[in-house]
């Protein structure tokens, strides 16, 4: 009779009780020997073997690289830096700091901007999210945003939205003029409008227009 693969490597070994004489008790004698228990040995091995070897050679699990983060952060410009007000160095530390404490700490990467924009651009070229904290322009007061603040740095930001960086922006940064508005409804789905028909109104009323 056939026996199962599983039954004959895990069953108990076969016990016979053979008589040695008319009416004599049965003597319990095992049949499974040495022999046998290495053919049962053998064959865990193989199975074991088959279940084994197409993980072994199948590619190794793809450890995905931390996302890198650039932030970003404005030239001051309401009094001496750390008097919190406007501190946008700080408010940078500080999202560091949350990031390197956070339970995703070892899947972000973050690097930090200050006065406005990077030395070398390069710092740019592979993050996956860019974030800006900054002043933006109110009619006739402060600068633009960084990102707004020449055709140079635009189309740098540009280039990575482009290529599928992500783009955000912080606090007064959100203000955007007019000319701008397609751009940065497309690049982060909301701005923050400050400016009626090219001009800022008396009175300056908080509206946000966001990407439907």
């Amino acid at each position: 009779m056939r026996v199962p693969l599983f039954r004959s490597l895990f069953q108990p070994p076969t016990t016979i009780y053979p008589r040695t004489g008319v009416g004599a008790p049965r003597t319990r004698v095992r049949a499974a020997n040495k022999g046998s228990r290495m053919r049962s040995i053998y064959r865990l091995f193989a199975l074991a073997m088959v279940v084994w070897v197409p993980t072994a050679w199948s590619a190794p699990a793809l450890v995905s690289a931390p996302k890198k983060i650039v932030l970003i952060a404005g030239k001051k410009s309401h009094g001496p830096e750390g008097n919190g007000i406007h501190d946008y160095a700080w408010s940078v530390r500080l999202l560091k700091v949350l990031f390197d404490r956070s339970n995703i700490r070892d899947q972000v990467r973050v690097e930090m901007v200050f006065d406005g924009w990077p030395k070398e651009e390069g710092v740019l070229e592979n993050a996956d999210a860019t974030v800006v904290l900054s002043d933006g322009r109110d009619g006739d007061k402060y600068e633009e945003a960084p990102h707004f603040a020449n055709p140079g740095q635009m189309q740098t930001i540009r280039r990575q939205v482009e290529r599928g960086c992500g783009f955000g922006t912080f606090h007064f940064s959100t203000f955007a003029p007019e000319v701008y508005r397609e751009e940065i409804l497309s690049w982060s789905g909301g701005y923050f409008q400050w400016e009626t028909e090219g001009k800022r109104p008396g009175i300056l009323r908080s509206r946000c227009w966001m990407q439907s």
